[in-house]
């Protein structure tokens, strides 16, 4: 029989205030195969979506309540959802089919069916699949510290942080939490609401009682990005800036030569040749872009081969 309501197959969902055009870098970074961003007039009239990787909301311009009814399953291994609010339901709906890994949620407001917003607990339940978990900006209730002691998740986490929780936690049971939920080399990381002090007060208490597994170490480790860049591609991208930066010479033309726009953009009104002329001045001033990377190659060469070892 034909299917009178066949799937648009989506691998990586935007829904976002604005766009950058990613091309193929996107493509490669996430190996996705076909990305939808969610524009209103041209998406009016899809529906029927099943999502295989990648969901992202981030916007104050569309109500989450438009998305939802046009995806029909979404087994996502990556949510990502930023200042939105939902229902229980929604949440229950994105996650259900088991297949979320990485569960990011920043100040995102979710409702249960009596209309009471779930705190940091309530939220837990449903990223029982995932290893990655970040949520900002949520809180605690008397019952938060014994329902997560009591959580057993699916896949063991490797990756767990809070930021911004209102409200205590009490350290022994966490403790039980983390004892039967942290993966091998995993990071935990709780900040508070309240400030810095009560961060690193919560930290010690915790502390204490992972030692009793000689796990202390799982509060020590930096936290990772939401995409895991190497340390090296950072260092690289702050050098580049740097030189843009310094040198003011280029609009972020990557040829090595300035177009019009940078080139003439302080004399536009004056004889070209003598804009050429200052453009040259300046660059005997400064070395050539090229020039600066192999600089910066040489330079760092010992870095590039431990770097090459380690991999």
């Amino acid at each position: 029989m034909f299917n009178l309501n066949p799937y648009l197959l989506v691998d990586h969902f935007d829904v976002l205030d604005h766009y950058w055009d990613y091309g193929k870098c996107t493509h490669a970074f996430y190996g996705t195969k076909y990305l939808l961003q969610f524009k209103k007039k041209k998406c009016e009239n899809v529906t029927n979506i099943w999502l295989s990787k990648i969901l992202v909301f981030n916007s104050s311009k569309i109500s989450f309540s438009t998305i939802l009814p046009k995806i029909s399953r979404c087994e996502v291994t990556t949510l990502q959802l930023t200042a939105c609010t939902m229902s229980e339901s929604d949440l229950k709906f994105l996650t259900k089919w088991g297949k979320t890994e990485r569960f990011f949620l920043r100040e995102v407001t979710v409702f249960n069916s009596e209309n009471i917003q779930l705190s940091l607990d309530g939220l837990l339940a449903y990223a029982l699949y995932a290893n990655e978990i970040r949520i900002e900006t949520t809180f605690t209730t008397a019952e938060t510290s014994k329902n997560l002691a009591k959580l057993n998740k699916t896949q063991k986490f490797k990756s767990f942080i809070v930021d911004e929780l209102e409200g205590i936690l009490d350290h022994e049971l966490m403790y039980e939490f983390i004892k039967k939920n942290a993966g091998i080399n995993s990071y935990f990381s709780i900040e508070f609401f309240q400030g810095d002090e009560m961060t690193q007060f919560f930290k010690e208490l915790l502390k204490n009682q992972l030692r009793q597994l000689n796990w202390e170490n799982i509060l020590l480790k930096d936290a990772p990005s939401e995409y895991a860049y190497d340390d090296i591609y950072f260092y690289f991208n702050s050098f580049l800036n740097g030189i843009f930066n310094e040198t003011n010479d280029y609009c972020g033309c990557w040829n090595g030569d300035g177009c019009s726009a940078c080139l003439y953009k302080d004399d536009s009104l004056n004889d070209s040749s003598s804009s050429v002329k200052a453009n040259e001045e300046s660059m005997k001033e400064h070395p050539s872009l090229m020039t600066q990377i192999w600089h910066f190659f040489v330079k760092n060469i010992q870095n590039f081969f431990e770097w090459f070892i380690f991999l």
